[in-house]
């Protein structure tokens, strides 16, 4: 998984959707648990899963690289991948684990290190590993992964965590000089459309912002990142404030739309007279930060 690093293009995935709420903060801090099954609901799980041993260790370094140490982890396994799940059980990350001396090494990004602050516990799976040719599910819960949340800070940029940008809309194109009847009333049309998509993408900027900056409060206040670096706070406080001149970029970019778009209707009907008039009217929006 990568994360674009345009503002202006950010595709929301299913697993933020899914897994990246306030509720996650909230249920996260709770270690994962298993409700107690019967024998026979049990033999029906195509996996065997088993808490970190004491002994175990899983360890992330500055650039992104994650190291565990699993006493009953198999000494080879096809397939072998390393998940971040939230208190659903839901995988909201995951990525290849790959054998590296007496450790299973994988690589963890941008997108692991913020579901790693959002979610439970990181699960490493070992495909036909356990008893019986199941999966061997091998699980690190939130209580032993402090240090890697102090880890993870490395992994920040200068963007804002948690948050999926909106698309922009196509600009309306220019129209020829000299228009016809019916190219005058299509530009028209596509001026108030394009009018009515620029104030749905401000409103959906407000939304993203929100949500995301909501979700970094939380996790300032809950003792998430008590071993961050300052600078690295400093940074995504003021990557959200970048959000908030994002959105009058907008409202500037609205409102010189519709100066433009009026000018061209007012010179076309100024130079055609006898033709039926041309209007262009917009609604008015209220486009709050």
């Amino acid at each position: 998984m990568t994360k674009s690093s345009r503002l202006y293009s950010h595709p929301q995935s299913v697993w933020r959707r899914a897994g990246l709420g306030l509720a996650a903060v909230a249920l996260g801090f709770t270690a994962l648990t298993a409700p107690a099954q019967s024998e026979s609901e049990e033999e029906e799980k195509p996996y065997i899963a088993l808490r970190a041993a004491e002994a175990d260790s899983l360890t992330l370094a500055r650039d992104g690289t994650v190291t565990l140490q699993m006493l009953r982890a198999p000494a080879t396994s096809t397939g072998a991948k390393i998940y971040i799940v939230n208190s659903a059980n839901f995988a909201i990350w995951e990525g290849p684990l790959a054998k590296s001396g007496a450790n299973w090494t994988g690589r963890f990004n941008l997108e692991a290190a913020e579901s790693l602050l959002t979610g439970s516990a990181v699960h490493a799976e070992f495909p036909g590993a356990a008893t019986g040719g199941k999966d061997l599910r091998i699980s690190f819960v939130r209580d032993v992964l402090q240090e890697s949340l102090t880890a993870s800070a490395a992994l920040m940029g200068d963007e804002p965590m948690f948050y999926d940008a909106p698309k922009a809309p196509q600009p309306v194109e220019d129209i020829s000089a000299n228009p016809d009847a019916t190219s005058i009333e299509s530009y028209a049309m596509a001026a108030r459309r394009y009018d009515e998509e620029l104030a749905a993408y401000h409103y959906q900027l407000i939304a993203a912002k929100a949500s995301a900056k909501a979700l970094w409060t939380d996790l300032k206040t809950s003792g998430r990142l008590v071993k961050w670096p300052a600078t690295i706070i400093s940074a995504q406080d003021g990557a959200y404030a970048r959000l908030d001149r994002l959105q009058q970029e907008v409202t500037e970019m609205k409102q010189a739309h519709r100066e433009k778009a009026k000018r061209v209707v007012d010179q076309w009907n100024a130079a055609n007279p006898d033709a039926r008039p041309v209007e262009l009217p917009f609604r008015t929006h209220t486009l709050e930060s």
